[in-house]
């Protein structure tokens, strides 16, 4: 989601939706629903029954399910209305990661987030869910096996990273059961899917200027990549599963369990054909694969400890780590 500072927000546009024998405890918002993991959110809590209020700064698409507000993420009295009378917020808002506007990053994770927790408070909102990343323990060393138990990078890579370990610990340190307040982070990363408008379009635009032509090290590193929807889903099984009683309020998790091996598979049988129209003459390298980027993944060799309540529903990609192979460089060689 881009929930960004300094743009003009345009006027509250909202859509109604019956929510009056909807108990309160399946009435949620999605703060940046209309954004690129906002509106996978939204699409699978209406699938589950939920009613759904969505806060943006834009309206991303129409449904008449979902009631639209519009505002900033700063201002308590555009975000009030959003919150009010709902169970559960899901906090998935942030500026693109590939920005470099410090100011932006600081005004919308840290300055916003910290409005959230407020309102959610005046608006007695129960359970605050949100998405974090895993870059918050990353310091440009290998990370292997890695748990929610690793520190916070103490020398952050990016303005982004610096201002999510803010926002996480903030959210973390408002876990208050006493009030009935209940909170936990989400931490994926690298998302891919349907829609995606920055993992997969910012590697084919680079692929099509030549700059990957280069490989830096010995091209063997591994980087986790997560499916949408199992971040969705592990988003709202998250919150269904946090309560008084399971002990997970103010605690951080994975949303994917790390892997101790992986076998990836060749570039010929994880890229989609489209990877070999990007450039004539080079079709035969991918030409004898047609299988989809969001179906094709690696398994790990030794499965990890399963998760609280991170388990995956039979009808989606599985929960353990998904690879996405993307070896663009053999189509520049």
């Amino acid at each position: 989601m881009e929930q960004a500072a300094g743009e003009p927000i345009k006027d509250q546009v909202t859509q109604t939706h019956l929510t009056e024998d909807i108990p309160k405890d399946r009435k949620c918002t999605v703060i940046g629903g209309s954004g690129f993991l906002g509106q996978h959110m939204v699409e699978q809590l209406l699938e589950r029954g939920y009613a759904v209020n969505v806060f943006d700064k834009r309206q991303g698409f129409d449904n008449p399910r979902v009631q639209f507000f519009l505002g900033d993420l700063c201002n308590q009295q555009d975000l009030y209305p959003a919150l009010k009378g709902v169970s559960t917020v899901f906090h998935c808002a942030s500026p693109a990661p590939s920005s470099n506007n410090k100011e932006l990053f600081y005004r919308v994770n840290y300055i916003g987030t910290k409005n959230v927790i407020e309102t959610c408070r005046e608006a007695g909102v129960q359970k605050l869910i949100l998405t974090s990343s895993a870059s918050v323990i990353f310091e440009g060393v290998d990370i292997k096996n890695g748990t929610e138990d690793l520190p916070y990078a103490m020398k952050p890579i990016d303005y982004y990273t610096e201002t999510k370990i803010l926002q996480e610990k903030t959210v973390l340190g408002a876990n208050d059961p006493d009030k009935n307040f209940l909170t936990t982070a989400i931490r994926p990363h690298g998302i891919f899917g349907p829609r995606d408008p920055q993992l997969v379009p910012i590697l084919i635009e680079a692929a099509r200027k030549g700059k990957m032509k280069f490989v830096i090290g010995n091209g063997k590193n591994l980087v986790d990549f997560t499916f949408v929807e199992n971040v969705v889903h592990g988003h709202i099984l998250a919150a269904e599963r946090l309560s008084r009683d399971t002990g997970l309020g103010g605690k951080v998790r994975h949303l994917l369990p790390p892997t101790r091996d992986s076998r990836p598979a060749p570039p010929a049988t994880v890229c989609s054909p489209a990877f070999a129209l990007l450039l004539p003459g080079k079709s035969c390298v991918l030409g004898s694969s047609r299988v989809p980027l969001t179906e094709q993944v690696s398994s790990p060799v030794s499965r990890a400890p399963t998760s609280l309540f991170l388990a995956p529903p039979s009808d989606r990609p599985s929960l353990g780590l998904i690879f996405l192979v993307l070896d663009l460089c053999c189509l520049l060689t």
